[in-house]
């Protein structure tokens, strides 16, 4: 785990937690050891298995799996967003119409009442 972790300028707790995650999913082999530091509870020694050589050569490895979900997840995303966009297109479309109503309803009623002004003015001459 301290060499893994003076390799690649990481904490050694997090390289061991990484490590127990992938002992886990048995994609590698943890050979516990005596810990020489207090700070980690263990310390082990890290061989790959068969599932995690077929994993990181055939499979594409975690990162292909990333991706893969990625896609997925941006997908799932873009369909949400679109189907919000049409439920807001449909109201705004519903308010439109109830306006355009109302506005031909005021339109006909002021034609109503101009209609019966032109009749009071003709009766009452």
């Amino acid at each position: 785990m301290y060499d893994i972790a003076d390799k690649l300028k990481r904490d050694v707790k997090l390289i061991t937690y990484l490590s127990e995650e992938l002992g886990r999913e048995e994609l590698v082999k943890l050979t516990e050891v005596t810990s020489r530091n207090s700070e980690v509870p263990r310390e082990y020694i890290l061989s790959r298995t068969n599932k995690g050589f077929y994993f990181l050569s055939f499979d594409g490895g975690h990162f292909q799996k990333f991706k893969e979900t990625r896609v997925e997840t941006l997908w799932t995303t873009v369909k949400t967003i679109d189907a919000i966009i049409n439920a807001l297109a449909i109201l705004a479309i519903g308010v439109y119409s109830l306006y355009l109503s109302d506005k031909s309803d005021r339109l006909e009623k002021e034609k109503r009442n101009e209609k019966l002004k032109i009749e009071i003015q003709t009766k009452s001459k």
